[in-house]
This record gives structure tokens, sequence and C-alpha cells, in this order.
């Protein structure tokens, strides 16, 4: 925050770097080489883990109890991914923190307030950032959900439930998502035209852990809004398509 600070956002790796610093993680363990024929099933493995050097150097670390493509079917994405029970592996390093994924995402969800928590955990219900770069510049690929998405599936209408439940406002969300990004939890992309926002794979899981230990119907019920914002978006469309709107309808769908 100094007058004269300058922010250099950290970018995720190139693909064939990654593969390089996995290859190179994966021989400390005394597992046999990589054939030059699994490349693609590393760089799977990489995109998975947002091509993020701690995480890669954990994947690779689990090359001592795993093989190559077994560790690549741990890393769904999905409920059942097995990444946040990874153990730690040999050279993860000295700091508790980074022995397990799970553990990197929790120091710093835990300096969080409780309200950047529960706009973290709402927004698992979205879809993950890509693991990959594009093109030869290096720049994330532009995926994510805009302001008004995210207000509409995870703001809430009060700012207290009768029973006691927090809420979150609407009209805070755009300063917590601010926060969440200078945080690094969450991804920003910024184009000519648009705002976008997303988390990558493994921060979803993890947010989305915490969001159903919240309570067994919350994440039920954040998915009902998702389905039904998207839903009248596409209703909207059809209504719209052939209309003064349909390039707007064009540019959104794409």
């Amino acid at each position: 925050g100094w007058i004269d600070e300058r922010l250099i956002p950290v970018k995720q790796l190139r693909e064939a770097d990654a593969v390089a610093l996995f290859r190179q993680r994966a021989n400390l363990t005394g597992c046999a080489p990589i054939p030059l024929s699994e490349e693609g099933v590393v760089a799977e493995i990489c995109a998975h883990v947002g091509a993020f050097p701690l995480f890669i150097m954990l994947a690779a670390a689990r090359m001592r109890h795993q093989s190559l493509r077994g560790l690549r079917d741990e890393l769904t994405g999905r409920p059942g991914d097995r990444r946040l029970g990874w153990t730690s592996g040999p050279r993860s390093g000295a700091d508790t923190r980074h022995h397990r994924v799970s553990n990197v995402i929790a120091w710093s969800y835990n300096l969080l307030g409780d309200m950047e928590k529960l706009l973290f955990e709402r927004m698992s219900v979205f879809a993950a950032a890509g693991g990959g770069t594009e093109g030869d510049t290096g720049s994330t690929t532009a995926v994510g959900a805009d302001i008004e998405a995210i207000e509409a599936v995870c703001g809430d209408e009060q700012n207290s439930g009768d029973d006691g439940q927090l809420m979150l406002p609407k009209h805070e969300i755009e300063g917590l998502l601010e926060r969440l990004v200078d945080q690094s939890l969450v991804t920003i992309h910024i184009t000519s035209s648009a705002v976008r926002y997303s988390l990558l794979e493994s921060l979803r899981l993890f947010a989305g852990d915490r969001l159903t230990q919240r309570g067994s119907d919350e994440r039920v019920r954040l998915a009902r809004r998702h389905l039904h914002y998207y839903r009248d978006k596409v209703a909207d469309a059809a209504r719209n398509w052939f209309s003064p709107a349909e390039r707007e309808l064009l540019d959104g769908i794409r």
C-alpha cells in the first residue's frame, strides 16, 4: 500500500516449465524416470493443480506411492477428488503449511474475515478456472463469472437471517471480491470489456468442502440458485435471439 509500490503478478507456469518441474521433483522420490511418451499425462496433472509450483511439487512427491496415471485419475475436480487428502512427501518443506494441498490453502483461508470466508465458500458452486495458459503470451484463459452472476448466486437480500445464520448482503460482494483477489484466493480476469472472477480447481475443492461443513443443505441451496440464474439467462437469450440484442447475447455466450 505504499505510494511508490509496484505490484508484479506471478503468472502460472507455462506448460513446458510445469512439466519440467514435475519431472525434477519426481526424480527426488526415487521413482523410475518418466518416459517422454507420458508427458501428456504429466501436463494434465499440472493443469489440474493450476500450474502452481508448490502444488506441482506435492503432486510429484506422490510418485513415491502412486503411479503416474493413478495420480492423474485422482485429480477429477469433482467430489471424490483426492488431492486434499494427499499425505506429505519427501522434501516438501520444513513449514507444516507446505506439507499438504489443504494446509497451503487453509493458511490463507484462516486469515479471512467471516464474510470473506462465506463468499469464498459460496463461489465453489461456479466452474473452476482453467489450469493452463493460452497461446505464447502466457495469459490465463478468460473464464469465470461476472459480478452480476456472483451477486445473484452468492448474495442474500438481508443482513441477517431469522435463525441467526450468517448472511451475505449483495451490496458488500464487490468489496469482498476485491479483498479475496488481493489475497490470491480468487482469480480475476480483466479484458477490454469485462471483468470475471473464478477459483482455481484446488481452491474450489477446498471451498466446497468448507461450504458443505456449514450444513448438508447449503451446497444444494447454492447449486439451485446457480441453476436458476443460468436457466433464466438461456431463456432470456431464446426470447431475444432475433432482436437488436443478438450481438450482445452472442458476445455473452462466447
